[in-house]
């Protein structure tokens, strides 16, 4: 019996960028797994499982902006590392919350740094409320809305990548537009 590759085939550019991918975020990405989960074998699961999910979207993850590379990487191992806290607790009989709920990832920060590619279109006070206002938003929100609007991602590569539904990754994107608009609003008219 044939078995399926774990890895997507990837050329030798792709392999490149990969590589100075992984030496210039792995420990961050390490970080962040090991300030969720509290335990460093699963935080190493959960940093191969984010470069996994890269590797799958090699040609949509930038390599030259480090920070806009950092932060996708943030998103996906967030999500990574609560899938890992739900599988755990569900083996244990606990409960850690629902996908939708707005609070799952309620003490984990928001990005650090540029996070919106802003600087060719923005600069001053607005460009700074708008990346205010993106930082501010509900975790899960936040990131289906990073993956789609920001990265580029379909709705079906961001629920991949997300690791739910694509109807949920709607319902997210649409939460975070809407909370967006009305942050905005308020600071445009007052």
């Amino acid at each position: 019996m044939k078995r399926k590759p774990v890895l997507p085939p990837i050329d030798r550019r792709q392999r490149k960028k990969a590589e100075a991918i992984c030496e210039a975020c792995g420990n961050t990405v390490y970080n962040i797994a090991a300030g969720i989960l509290k335990d460093r074998f699963l935080a190493d699961d959960a940093v191969q499982e984010t470069f996994v999910r890269m590797l799958e979207n090699i040609d949509k993850v930038s390599g030259e902006n480090i920070n806009m590379t950092k932060n996708y990487l943030a998103v996906i191992c967030r999500r990574v590392c609560f899938d890992i806290l739900k599988k755990n607790a569900a083996e244990a009989g606990r409960e850690v919350g629902s996908e939708d709920t707005a609070d799952d990832f309620a003490d984990i920060p928001p990005p650090e740094g540029d996070i919106l590619p802003l600087d060719a279109v923005l600069n001053g006070e607005m460009r700074e409320k708008i990346i205010e206002a993106v930082k501010a938003l509900p975790s899960p929100n936040r990131d289906a809305f990073l993956m789609h609007f920001v990265y580029g991602h379909t709705v079906a590569e961001t629920a991949a990548i997300l690791g739910v539904g694509a109807e949920t990754v709607k319902k997210r994107y649409a939460r975070a537009k809407a909370l967006l608009r009305k942050r905005l609003e308020a600071y445009v008219y007052g």
